[in-house]
């Protein structure tokens, strides 16, 4: 799961990177189209009234559109060669048509008669018309790519929320499950804790004599009153096996008797000490 989330995140942010990538692009066109149109009413003004305020005005949206120009240059560089077409017909277009509105503005223009002046400006319009064709088709293009971009992202942000979601629900699941499980462990290590304590009391402050023997009969442990009995201190019977203080239990007899203790418990004992 955690890998799965990790490739899908990466995924995610690399599409995220394209889509951020190609808006900015976008928006680069439409401002190159803005700065055009500037361009072509500057200069049709100022083919018409000769104004040195239209022409500094179409200087300016001349020197905005270079520079947009450069500005998509720069981000289209290591684009598809689809998309490096693409800005090659822009560029083609948008510098032929900034080179007619030089020419047409020359000031040894500003001189012709009306008809000539109408014609000037319908030659401009023609040429904005071409380049609103390419802008136009750039401009669906991106949409489209912008489109299945965003339709993309939205997938891959469904998929990766769907894996943390997984994700973070198994580790829940296991914390739960080890939690349940330690304090199972935990509750178990206390009643064990309780019993041997209980049992050690028991022995403790039995007035018989009780001695606690394993299956190798070795003495575990044994009571004052059985030490006192026997002689020994109570260090010094946890050194001693059973067969030390009952020869009728010699160590090849006593895995039997321990099975026979096992299955009877204190029914036998009783039953001896009878």
């Amino acid at each position: 799961i955690g890998l799965n989330v990790t490739r899908y995140q990466t995924q995610l942010n690399k599409t995220t990177n394209m889509l951020a990538h190609n808006q900015k692009e976008q928006s680069l066109i439409s401002r190159i189209m803005t700065e055009m149109s500037y361009a072509e009413n500057n200069a049709r003004d100022y083919l018409v009234t000769g104004n040195e305020h239209d022409l500094k005005s179409y200087q300016s949206s001349e020197v905005a559109c270079m520079r947009e120009l450069e500005a998509l240059r720069q981000i289209v560089a290591n684009d598809s060669h689809l998309h490096q077409q693409q800005f090659a017909k822009i560029e083609s277009q948008v510098k032929t048509a900034l080179q007619w509105f030089e020419y047409v503005m020359e000031p040894n223009r500003t001189s012709m008669i009306s008809s000539n002046h109408r014609e000037m400006v319908g030659l401009i319009e023609e040429q904005m018309d071409k380049i609103r064709t390419i802008f136009v088709q750039a401009e669906a293009e991106n949409d489209l790519s912008l489109k299945q971009l965003g339709q993309e992202v939205g997938n891959l942000s469904r998929l990766s929320s769907r894996f943390i979601f997984v994700g973070t629900l198994t580790i829940l699941l296991i914390l739960v499950t080890m939690l349940y499980r330690l304090n199972a462990a935990l509750a178990e290590h206390i009643r064990l804790e309780k019993d041997i304590k209980f049992r050690q009391f028991g022995i403790d402050h039995a007035d018989e004599e009780v001695f606690w023997i394993g299956k190798d009969g070795n003495i575990l442990d044994a009571n004052e009153p059985a030490c006192r009995l026997l002689g020994y201190s109570h260090d010094e019977m946890l050194k001693l096996k059973f067969a030390d203080i009952d020869p009728e239990f010699p160590p090849e007899k006593w895995v039997d008797h321990w099975q026979d203790l096992r299955r009877e418990g204190l029914r036998k004992l009783l039953r001896r000490r009878a």
